[in-house]
């Protein structure tokens, strides 16, 4: 059986990762192509104890943080990820190692140590890295939620987003596109990436 793909959602807080994964999720399957979704942090319980951090209901280090966001990536790996891989399953992630490079960096300096950290992780097939000014993440978070997570102040989202562009430059299979079209505009961008990387296979 060929082996799945597995494709990451990156970007800034207001980006539109979660929508544009749940999209490729049903363009997918109308391919005939079986899906499944993956959050980061996860529905698995470590990842209910990062949420509750980032919710501000409890307190930790920035080390331990990261370390938790870790452990429930390898948990999600070992439960869902790899499994549905083995069973020809695309896995659309929300979220991923470049997340923890992006915003742990910015309270963790030696990133080398958060590489290290997550060196055994499967690396994507694909990531695709949504950019959008930190000017409209602001007025989509203000727009379209209720509560703002930690993270989600103006200025860690202007550090993250130069975190972001850092990290996707040069890089072979981080693809950048422009999150400010319309939603079926890029959605249009992430379908024709993917149609390139099936031609590979």
């Amino acid at each position: 059986m060929k082996r799945g793909r597995f494709i990451v959602f990156e970007g800034i807080d207001g980006a539109g990762k979660s929508t544009q994964a749940h999209l490729l999720i049903q363009w997918l399957r109308r391919q005939g192509i079986k899906a499944v979704y993956a959050s980061n942090p996860s529905r698995f319980p470590i990842g209910h104890f990062i949420r509750e951090h980032l919710s501000g209901n409890f307190k930790t280090s920035p080390e331990s943080l990261q370390i938790l966001f870790t452990a429930d990536r390898a948990y999600q790996l070992e439960k869902l990820v790899i499994p549905s891989l083995r069973k020809g399953i695309w896995v659309i992630g929300d979220r991923y190692i470049l997340s923890t490079l992006a915003y742990g960096g910015l309270d963790i300096k030696d990133v080398s140590w958060l590489r290290e950290l997550n060196r055994k992780c499967l690396e994507p097939d694909l990531t695709v890295l949504l950019r959008i000014s930190p000017k409209e993440a602001m007025r989509r978070i203000h727009r379209e939620r209720s509560s703002k997570e930690i993270f989600e102040k103006r200025q860690k989202i202007v550090a993250v987003e130069k975190n972001y562009e850092k990290l996707a430059k040069g890089a072979r299979k981080i693809k950048v596109l422009d999150g400010q079209k319309s939603i079926q505009g890029i959605q249009r961008d992430i379908q024709f990436l993917i149609r390139a990387l099936a031609r590979q296979s």
